[in-house]
C-alpha cells in the first residue's frame, strides 16, 4: 500500500486530460416529419444541391435550423425555426398536394436562408415551390429579441478579422427574404400528333398535325398546321367516286390549368383556315373543286409531363365551320357538305425548350 501512494498523489495532482467535445457544424439542420415524408438525408441533399456545397463546408455563418411538418385534415403544414446570434425567426407554410413537394419547398427556403444568392440560381420549377400558400394562422415572420430557442442550440460564430475601413457584410435575415412575384419566363414547344377526324370531310379519316407553341406563365399561344388524308366517296350509279382531302393552318391560345406537377389541362380556342380539294368527279362548276375552309376551334386537352422537356398530349378539337360549301355534280346533285360541327381526336408528343434542369420533378 505505501508503494502505491506516490502514484495516487501524482494522478490527483495532474489529473486526466479533459475530453473536448467534437466541434459543432456552423450550419445545423434538423428535419422532423411523419414516416411517409422524405427523410432528413434527402432534405439535406436537396439543400446542398441548391447551395452548391456541403453544409459541413460552410463556416462563414452560424445557423441552427429546425423544420417540422405535420398533416392536418385538408393540408400539410410546415414550420421552420431559424436560430441566429441575433434571435430566432419562425416561418409557417401549408400545402395541399402532399408532403414530398412540401419537403422540396423546405429545402429551397432553408437554402435561401443559408445563402440569399440561391434565389438567383433557382430554376422555374423550384421557384414554383415558393408559391405554397402561407398558413393564415401564423404571424408574419419577424425576428424576436429573446424567444425560447428550439432544441438545437446555435454554435458561436467564428470571429473574422477584417482590414480597417471595411465593414462586415450583413446578410438579410430569412424573414426579409420573400419569394418574388411569379416570373413570366417564356418557354417554347414543338408538337407533332396524329389523329382521327369527322365532319369536315366525308366519313372518318386520319391525318397529322404539327404546332409551335409559346408559353407565358399559364397562358399559351400556338400556330398549328395539319393535313388530312384523302377520303373517297362512292357515287351511284356506276363505280364513280370522289376523293376529298383537306389542309389547314390555324392560330389558337388560352389558359393551361395544372393538376400537380406532372399533369396539365390546356383549354384553348382559335381559328383555322384551309382548303378542301375534290378529285375524281366533274363538279357542276369547275372552279368548285377547290373550296376554302374556315372554322372556329375549341381545343381542350390533357398533357402528361414525365420530364421537363417532354410531354405526352391527348387533345380533342371541336370544329364549328364558318363555311359549309355544297359540292354538287352535274344535274344539281349534292354529293357532300361539311357537318354543322366536327370533331378531331389527336395523340402525340410535345418537346419543350429551354429545358433548364431536366431532373425528374
Amino acid at each position: 500500500m505505501p508503494s502505491r501512494l506516490p502514484v495516487l498523489l501524482a494522478a490527483l495532482a495532474f489529473g486526466a486530460a479533459p475530453v473536448r467535445p467534437a466541434p459543432r457544424d456552423a450550419i445545423e439542420v434538423r428535419w422532423r416529419a411523419p414516416p411517409e415524408c422524405p427523410d432528413e438525408a434527402r432534405v439535406r441533399a436537396a439543400i446542398e444541391r441548391h447551395v452548391g456545397r456541403r453544409l459541413t463546408e460552410i463556416h462563414d455563418r452560424s445557423l441552427s435550423i429546425v423544420a417540422t411538418t405535420h398533416r392536418a385534415i385538408s393540408h400539410w403544414s410546415l414550420t421552420i425555426f431559424t436560430v441566429t446570434p441575433e434571435g430566432t425567426q419562425e416561418r409557417s407554410l401549408r400545402y395541399s398536394h402532399g408532403c414530398s413537394p412540401l419537403a422540396d419547398a423546405a429545402a429551397v427556403l432553408i437554402a435561401m436562408t443559408i445563402d440569399p444568392e440561391v434565389i438567383r440560381r433557382l430554376d422555374p420549377a423550384a421557384l414554383e415551390l415558393l408559391t405554397i400558400d402561407k398558413d393564415p394562422s401564423s404571424p408574419e415572420p419577424a425576428p424576436t429579441p429573446g424567444p425560447e430557442p428550439p432544441p438545437v442550440a446555435p454554435a458561436p460564430a467564428p470571429a473574422v478579422a477584417l482590414p480597417p475601413q471595411v465593414a462586415a457584410p450583413q446578410s438579410p435575415p430569412p424573414a426579409a427574404i420573400r419569394a418574388p412575384s411569379r416570373r413570366v419566363d417564356p418557354r417554347g414547344a414543338a408538337r407533332i400528333v396524329g389523329g382521327l377526324d369527322y365532319g369536315d370531310l366525308p366519313g372518318v379519316g386520319g391525318g397529322l398535325q404539327a404546332a409551335l407553341a409559346l408559353r407565358l406563365g399559364r397562358f399559351q399561344a400556338e400556330i398549328i398546321g395539319g393535313g388530312w388524308l384523302p377520303r373517297s366517296l362512292h357515287l351511284t350509279p356506276g363505280n364513280a367516286s370522289a376523293r376529298f382531302d383537306l389542309w389547314t393552318l390555324g392560330l389558337r391560345g388560352g389558359y393551361v390549368a395544372r393538376s400537380g406537377r406532372r399533369l396539365e389541362i390546356p383549354l384553348l380556342v382559335g381559328l383555322e383556315a384551309g382548303q378542301i380539294h375534290v378529285r375524281g368527279v366533274q363538279l357542276a362548276i369547275a372552279n368548285d373543286n377547290r373550296s376554302l375552309w374556315f372554322a372556329i376551334t375549341l381545343s381542350p386537352g390533357i398533357a402528361f409531363v414525365p420530364r421537363r422537356f417532354l410531354a405526352i398530349v391527348l387533345g380533342v378539337d371541336i370544329l364549328i365551320p364558318a363555311t359549309r360549301t355544297r359540292f354538287v355534280v352535274a344535274g344539281a346533285v349534292e354529293i357532300f357538305r361539311p357537318q354543322p360541327a366536327g370533331v378531331r381526336a389527336v395523340l402525340g408528343l410535345e418537346f419543350r425548350f429551354p429545358t433548364g434542369d431536366v431532373r425528374s420533378p
